[in-house]
């Protein structure tokens, strides 16, 4: 499948602080990102009782190559992503303002609904936030269940 013809190239929202997170990330980080994924869709999966649809905010498939880089909005054609995603290695990123229980929740269900969704080889996470790690039991909690990387980090919790 040609990424590039398929899938429409990502604009960063200007008032999302996410989406600039998100960017100053990949600009250190080149690869294959997909942005907006959705993840938990109703009426497909075994959860076929109502269930609200969930976006993880990227999507990077490890190990490409370079002529393959480029950061793509996925779109809502859930066949097109399966084809994309089946059988790689994944790391599922979200990116908030600061580490909090809602985003550490969000990756753990995100996981879980990508794995049965897309069928990848291999899901890693990884949580990127604006501001230090201030709650050092979250961070304990989180440092051996997922990537945490901090923009414009001063500090560290160890």
């Amino acid at each position: 499948m040609a990424i590039k013809s398929v899938f429409k190239q990502w604009e960063p929202r200007k008032t999302s602080k996410e989406d600039s997170i998100l960017q100053e990330h990949i600009a250190k980080n080149p690869g294959l990102y997909f942005t907006e994924v959705p993840v938990g869709n109703p009426g497909i999966y075994p959860w076929d009782s109502p269930s609200n649809p969930r976006k993880i905010d990227a999507v990077k498939i490890i190990g490409t190559k370079s002529s393959n880089h480029g950061i793509f909005k996925s779109g809502k054609d859930i066949a097109k992503l399966k084809k994309v995603f089946l059988a790689k290695r994944i790391q599922l990123i979200e990116a908030k303002q600061q580490l909090n229980r809602p985003v550490i929740g969000q990756l753990l269900v995100a996981r879980e609904l990508f794995e049965e969704q897309y069928n990848p080889k291999k899901i890693s996470l990884l949580t990127l936030l604006n501001e230090n790690i201030t709650d050092g039991a979250l961070y304990w909690v989180c440092k051996n269940r997922f990537d945490i990387q901090v923009i414009n980090q001063t500090r560290t919790v160890k």
